[in-house]
């Protein structure tokens, strides 16, 4: 009996500390390829997937919830590439991406809040190390890192990360609107 419980307690761990992802819902206008989702238009081919950004001590990953994406131009003419063409719908309420712009004022913010204790006592063998030095990377990472829009150049491709509110990372279902192009996204344990 303590076996078969001790059995059974396992799997019920095992299946809770499983890892979660979206997997991405194919329609007529969208396909499907390693848990992204591709839509082809006339000019552009994009391909876009919610994805946890790689958490390097920055703790944007638990604070923002995240998508990645690629956007190619297919066409001998520049395409503008609009901050309005990825909001997100769930349960009825959309999303739209945080600007860049906020995420580093947030990080600047919590920096400044946690400065430590300033009561301390001044220490005989003060710390010399820049305490800003990893935050500044991290904020070029996030710079390099995030989607950039604007115009985008005939064979140009623009590949990077966009922030929504993290109340989205409790959503078992959601849908963004990739220029106009409803992609649904199904969450799987």
């Amino acid at each position: 009996m303590n076996k078969a419980l001790l059995a059974v307690l396992m799997i019920l761990i095992l299946g809770a500390c499983s890892v979660g992802y979206y997997i991405p819902i194919s329609s007529d206008k969208v396909t499907t390829e390693d848990r992204y989702a591709i839509i082809r238009t006339d000019s552009l081919l994009i391909a876009v997937r919610p994805y946890y950004y790689p958490d390097t001590g920055n703790s944007y990953s638990s604070r923002f919830f995240s998508i990645y994406l690629q956007v190619r131009n297919n066409s001998s003419q520049n395409r503008v590439l609009s901050p309005g063409s990825f909001s997100i719908l769930a349960d009825g309420r959309q999303f739209d991406y945080i600007p860049l712009q906020l995420i580093l004022s947030s990080t600047q913010s919590s920096l400044f809040l946690d400065q430590g204790n300033w009561f301390a006592e001044p220490s005989l063998f003060p710390d010399t190390t820049d305490p800003y030095e990893k935050e500044r990377e991290h904020a070029l990472e996030l710079i390099n890192n995030y989607f950039s829009f604007g115009d985008l150049i005939p064979g140009g491709r623009k590949e990077g990360f966009l922030f929504y509110n993290r109340d989205l990372q409790n959503k078992r279902q959601i849908t963004i609107d990739v220029f106009g192009t409803p992609v649904s996204f199904g969450y799987s344990k």
